[in-house]
């Protein structure tokens, strides 16, 4: 009945959401339950407060300063970047570019909460977490140009 339940779950309407990580666990942290709760320190309803259970410090550690402002200085440059390739796209000096347009939070979000040796399968539109493990613009411009200085060599579909 429990997995017919879970099976049923309506993600239009939410997903139910835990403030503490330990919540999240079922059977004394032997599994997950089903839906997958979410984590949040921010109350959706109340613009700057906390949810319920959550505190200052773990908000805190959860907003560093630092790696807040390297996230959104790389969504800025991936916007900048997309405004460039895009056109150049547009001009054919470049074969293939696909936009990031909306999504610069979720790549570069999802890729600052990984640690650094996680593997990530990247694909189109994922700029924002390319740049933030460490890919250069130069590389991303070599990338889409498909020239020798590329690490494929140009031998693969920017």
């Amino acid at each position: 009945a429990a997995e017919a339940a879970a099976r049923a779950f309506d993600y239009a309407n939410g997903l139910p959401w835990v403030a503490n990580l330990d919540d999240a666990w079922v059977e004394g942290g032997r599994g997950w339950p089903s839906p997958l709760p979410m984590f949040w320190l921010l109350d959706p309803e109340a613009p700057g407060q906390l949810v319920a259970g959550a505190t200052e410090a773990q908000a805190a550690e959860a907003a560093d300063p630092a790696t807040a402002r390297a996230m959104y200085e790389t969504m800025l440059t991936v916007q900048a970047l997309d405004d460039v390739f895009y056109m150049a796209q547009r001009q054919g000096r470049v074969s293939f570019y696909l936009q990031a347009a909306g999504e610069e939070g979720a790549t570069v979000g999802a890729a600052a909460g990984l640690a650094s040796e996680d593997e990530m399968f990247l694909q189109y539109r994922e700029q924002g977490a390319c740049l933030w493990r460490g890919l250069t613009l130069d590389d991303m411009a070599d990338q889409c140009v498909g020239n020798a200085e590329s690490p494929d060599k140009g031998r693969t579909m920017p």
